[in-house]
């Protein structure tokens, strides 16, 4: 189960920005289900849409999470057949990327929230007048919550409740309440981290939501908010029966619940439909196969003729995606099978219109790969009528450097040597003069990224078919998660990680990754008895697979070949990972060095614990490690390179400046062994 997930203003204000107007054909009758394009809207117009929401009027309204003026995501608004208007571009005092879809109040104004921005630079939640004017209700501090990603639910006293994913006393969520004039209050605040989604209420009154972790081995639960604050898990998800529910429940006609999971199941981790009585008796109706979809993220809508539609985020005849029907016994129908062009990744639920069809974004596809607004008859006639196409500046078909949610910072130099990125040795000063201690997550190249921190490295490589990361930095409560999340990925969509040594600076954050996403972790065989020093407290999952390299192994993960070569010296479990990547020019090489050719110090710390001659094989690696062919080294730790070369203070360093390195840190070594000829 690998999922993609992928959240305050320092004043309140009414903020009017109506940029433009991109026009859609009309529906044309006759289309076959895998869709037409009506529409490619040239104007700049969002990108990554999160979801609609009909009013009363007929209209619908969404969000992106990116694209717009700033890039930090939009309002729209779009009439049925296709003509779409930018209400608010977001600008991060407003509020930046909002990850869900908007609610209708009573008051006939919509709300939501954004994943990160405001006063704090941890989320709000807004108002927007059906015109576009926007006011900032709250701006979440940690204190009173973090980062809402779920949509809110208007309460049948006019209030609106929600979650945050962090903050609160224990920083691991909350459930709060908001009135429309921004009067907050935090209902629950959790005491351990388990992913809260979208609540419901149901017809008498009662909330209740759905956890992504939580439960038989965060497994993910259901659960009801009683009166007076107290969450009372329902069910906890056993893996045979579904696991990680992703959305929001909806009752039924019947008076009982129906929701998804995006993992577990009978036909391996690829999801199920469920029932829920109100009490908490589950019935599974539905093991997705990959054939008829997988991996949903989105709520079930019950249509007027009492089946249930709903989506999954892959799966398919291109692994796309779907959109289902199903009866309220379990029986399940593909109605459409996205095929990349007229959309990919549908992960909102649909809306059924006044006028009997359904409408329902996608997350990418579409002419720019950014996204699309479609339109369903009920028979599964789908007709793309929005393709987004990003920001101002953002070209309708331009793909190469927009295929996924990312901080724009790094391309290859015009020379190849170098990558270019605003990443620079942490002791260097920044404007006013004060010294850096933080850097943002950022692309390095192509479809690699840095989300390691200023002093220990990650690295995350979108693979085309999940995510892969070189090495978690050190162990730190949700802290690779969150810098994840900030390049618009998730650590759910995780498949891979491939840890360079056991040392507890490279594999801290594998726990945290692997309870989310259960990724397969890759760690050369002399380190298996060493690993538990390196998690320290930590423990893998039961359900997570380690395997045991020996070096010399490609490994094919999605569209990428990892090749594993042994260096033993610094730990005796050292490796490097070198991987081919597309860039504008070509193909580039780089190499995960970890601390293969690290710490000198080391070597006499390794062979007090049980590593003779570890000097031995140090001083055998570094001369080996002169003769790796590759275009950019990834170092284990970002002023590896930088002090050792004084080069201009990239991290991520050229061929020239990594022997440089070598030649000093062999010199260094040489020094050291000559001195303490024990450890030879």
């Amino acid at each position: 189960m690998i999922q993609r997930n992928n959240y305050y203003s320092r004043r309140t204000l009414v903020e009017l920005i109506v940029t433009f107007l991109g026009l859609a054909g009309f529906v044309q009758s006759g289309q076959a289900a895998e869709g037409m394009t009506t529409n490619s809207n040239p104007a700049p117009n969002g990108s990554f849409p999160n979801g609609l929401v009909e009013v009363r009027d007929g209209s619908l309204y969404g969000t992106t999470y990116k694209g717009g003026n700033s890039d930090f995501g939009t309002v729209f608004k779009m009439t049925s057949p296709g003509c779409l208007t930018t209400l608010v571009s977001f600008n991060r005092t407003n509020g930046c990327h909002p990850y869900a879809a908007l609610t209708e109040g009573q008051d006939g104004n919509l709300y939501g929230t954004t994943y990160q921005g405001g006063s704090s630079d941890k989320g709000t939640v807004f108002k927007v007048t059906p015109n576009g004017e926007l006011t900032t209700l709250v701006s979440f501090n940690g204190t009173n919550g973090s980062c809402p990603q779920a949509a809110l639910l208007p309460g049948r006293d006019g209030d609106l409740f929600g979650t945050t994913r962090f903050g609160g006393p224990a920083e691991s969520g909350t459930i709060f309440k908001v009135s429309p004039t921004g009067q907050f209050s935090t209902l629950v605040s959790l005491s351990h981290g388990i992913f809260l989604n979208a609540l419901i209420q149901d017809r008498d009154g009662n909330i209740y939501g759905t956890s992504e972790l939580g439960g038989n081995e965060d497994n993910g639960t259901a659960f009801k908010v009683l009166p007076t604050g107290e969450l009372v898990t329902l069910v906890p998800f056993a893996w045979s029966n579904g696991c990680h529910p992703y959305a929001a429940l909806v009752e039924g006609q019947d008076g009982n619940f129906y929701g998804t999971t995006k993992g577990g199941g009978a036909c391996g981790d690829v999801g199920t439909v469920f029932k829920m009585t109100p009490v908490g008796a589950l019935t599974p109706l539905v093991s997705l196969n990959r054939i008829n979809g997988k991996s949903p993220e989105a709520a079930l809508v019950q249509g007027r003729d009492g089946n249930f539609y709903g989506t999954t985020k892959a799966g398919g005849k291109s692994d796309c995606g779907t959109v289902f029907k199903m009866t309220p016994a379990g029986e399940l129908s593909t109605l459409v099978s996205f095929s990349g062009v007229n959309g990919k990744y549908p992960k909102a639920a649909l809306v059924e219109s006044k006028d009997g069809n359904f409408y329902g974004t996608t997350e990418k596809g579409g002419s720019a790969n950014l996204g699309t607004v479609f339109k369903m008859s009920a028979a599964g006639e789908l007709t793309t009528l929005i393709s987004f196409n990003g920001k101002a500046g953002d070209v309708a078909g331009k793909v190469s450097q927009a295929t996924v949610p990312d901080k724009r910072a790094g391309l290859v130099a015009a020379d190849d040597k170098t990558p270019v990125t605003s990443f620079r040795y942490w002791d260097q000063k920044d404007a006013q003069g004060k010294p850096i201690t933080n850097i943002e997550p950022q692309r390095i190249y192509g479809e690699l990224y840095y989300v390691g921190t200023v002093g220990f490295c990650a690295y995350l490589l979108n693979t085309g078919n999940g995510l892969l990361l070189f090495d978690t930095s050190v162990p730190a409560e949700m802290h690779l998660s969150k810098r994840i999340e900030k390049l618009g990925f998730a650590a759910k969509d995780v498949k891979w990680i491939f840890n360079t040594h056991y040392h507890g600076d490279h594999v801290g954050g594998n726990v945290e990754i692997m309870k989310q996403s259960k990724a397969k972790m890759y760690l050369h065989v002399k380190g298996m008895d060493r690993l538990d020093l390196g998690l320290g407290k930590g423990k893998i999952p039961d359900n997570c697979e380690v395997v045991g390299l020996n070096g010399g192994e490609t490994i094919t993960c999605g569209n990428y070949k990892i090749n594993v070569i042994y260096t033993p010296g610094h730990s005796p479990d050292s490796c490097c990972f070198s991987v081919d990547v597309p860039v504008e020019h070509g193909i580039k090489k780089a190499l995960a060095m970890g601390d293969a050719s690290g710490f000198w110090c080391d070597v006499a710390w390794e062979q007090r614990n049980g590593y003779p001659g570890a000097g031995r094989d140090y001083r055998k690696t570094i001369p080996f490690m002169k003769t790796l062919g590759f275009d950019f080294l990834l170092p284990g730790h970002p002023w590896q390179i930088v002090k050792e070369t004084n080069n201009d203070g990239n991290p991520f360093a050229s061929r020239e400046d990594y022997c440089r390195f070598l030649e000093n840190r062999f010199n260094l070594a040489d020094e050291f062994l000559k001195r303490h000829p024990e450890y030879e």
